[in-house]
């Protein structure tokens, strides 16, 4: 014999509230013989109260078995069912909201840009020395220049080098230098955060690729107006000491919020290169946490047995070392083709690039500085057809390896500061990032490091 179940789905409330009218009854006939076990009836509608719920059934005996009540037709199960529309059989979780791949408890965010102002000092204390004060004049007020101070851009940069035989003709002597004058035809606009820095250098000319950019000594920081034309002294917060045997490079810059009018300075012809100047904002990107930058998979078609990519690059020195991914280059099927760490949590720099059965990988584990708290310069190249594979660290070779002949066909999925999962993201700066379709050589790296990328380039 068969025990009966009995389902019987309810959709009014076990505790009623309100009341239809005295000895109302209504009647619902559910279940009979040989219907379904499962089945749903149609009930009163919920917008009439009721006392109670009485449920009548049978007990299953069948005339037409033998016998017709058996000693299992005594048991029945009902069950009632409230439907909350929550899941408590099959659990199943899903993340509200999903950010850059993550889905943290919680992420601030805002519909509107937003900036972030950095605070820092001026100088206003200045060198007041003057015991032994002398004065020198370093050329003739020949032409008047705008490329010095230009301040009808925003931002502008200019250096120039001053020669030891220059310094000794005019009469400066080894020491302390306390001041510095120029002489100014037509002031211009304000130049905010002015800075004078200075610098003894073995250099003894100026180009778009070798010139001083760091070490210096600042010298001056102040907003600075113009007042007239004229000469104008600048007088240096500290003295900077010549030693009487250098050569001096002295930097000029400003930052402003929006372009003026130029400030122009009578200069001299020197007949060699002897300044450099450089106007407009120079920007790079900031990744923290879950940023990356997604690049279409069309860039990649011509991809194949040749590649450079280039880049300037500054970690968090308060994160890194740690396990992330500077660029990688995915296939459909989610296969590796291009990869760099830069480094991994080992302080180790890995580049892998190939797609065949695996990829190709080279490595060597770098200093400190080679990778966080400040700008250097990297390079990763690859030749499947010679199977050389070579890694340039400010234009030098930092590690090369052989036999690496695998070819980088179908990059469908390639992320600037990230896995290609969007996982494993990078802390740090990277800026002039360059993907080339070729392998570049140790000169032509040399020569387009500090240059931006542009239609000269013959490749």
């Amino acid at each position: 014999m068969k025990k009966i179940l009995l389902l019987l789905t309810f959709s009014l409330s076990y505790v009623l509230t309100s009341f239809a009218q005295q000895h109302d009854t209504l009647t619902v006939q559910t279940f009979t013989y040989g219907s379904p076990q499962n089945a749903w009836f149609a009930l009163p509608p919920d917008t009439t109260g009721y006392e109670k719920i009485l449920m009548y059934y049978k007990l299953k005996c069948n005339p037409a078995q033998s016998p017709a009540c058996g000693e299992w037709d005594y048991l029945t199960y009902t069950y009632l069912y409230d439907h909350t529309g929550v899941l408590d059989s099959t659990l199943y979780t899903a993340p509200s909201f999903t950010v850059e791949g993550t889905s943290p408890d919680t992420f601030g965010f805002m519909n509107s840009p937003t900036y972030s102002y950095v605070p820092h000092f001026q100088d206003y204390i200045v060198y007041t020395d003057t015991t032994s004060l002398s004065t020198h004049t370093l050329g003739q007020a020949e032409t008047s220049n705008t490329q010095t101070l230009n301040s009808a851009n925003a931002n502008a940069r200019s250096q120039y080098i001053w020669k030891t035989a220059e310094l000794l003709a005019a009469g400066v002597t080894a020491g302390n230098i306390t001041a510095l004058a120029l002489q100014f035809d037509v002031p211009g606009s304000e130049l905010k955060n002015f800075t004078i820095r200075m610098k003894a250098t073995t250099l003894d000319s100026l180009t778009a690729d070798v010139f001083e950019n760091s070490g210096f000594q600042t010298v001056f920081l102040q907003n600075t107006v113009v007042a007239s034309s004229g000469i104008t002294t600048f007088n240096f917060t500290m003295p900077f000491n010549w030693n009487g045997s250098s050569n001096i490079v002295v930097d000029f810059s400003f930052s402003n919020t929006s372009s003026g009018i130029a400030n122009t300075v009578f200069v001299e012809s020197t007949g060699w290169n002897s300044g450099l100047h450089s106007t407009g904002e120079d920007n790079y990107l900031s990744f923290t946490g879950p940023d990356y930058v997604q690049v279409p998979g069309a860039a990649f078609a011509e991809l194949d047995s040749f590649v450079t990519v280039m880049f300037w690059q500054y970690g968090d020195p308060a994160i890194q070392p740690q396990a992330d991914i500077i660029f990688e280059g995915y296939t459909a099927q989610n296969q590796r083709v291009l990869n760099v760490h830069l480094p991994w949590d080992n302080g180790t720099v890995y580049w892998d690039a190939g797609n065949s059965s695996g990829y190709d990988r080279i490595e060597l584990a770098a200093q400190t500085a080679n990778y966080e708290g400040q700008w250097n310069h990297w390079a990763f190249t690859k030749n499947a057809a010679t199977g050389s594979m070579k890694i340039y660290l400010n234009g030098v070779l930092f590690h090369s390896g052989t036999g690496m002949i695998r070819p980088m066909t179908g990059i469908t999925n390639f992320k600037i500061g990230s896995g290609g999962d969007g996982n494993l993201n990078y802390d740090g700066y990277i800026d002039e990032f360059s993907f080339w379709n070729k392998e570049l050589d140790a000169a032509t790296i040399m020569e387009w490091m500090n240059k931006d990328i542009n239609g000269t380039h013959p490749d």
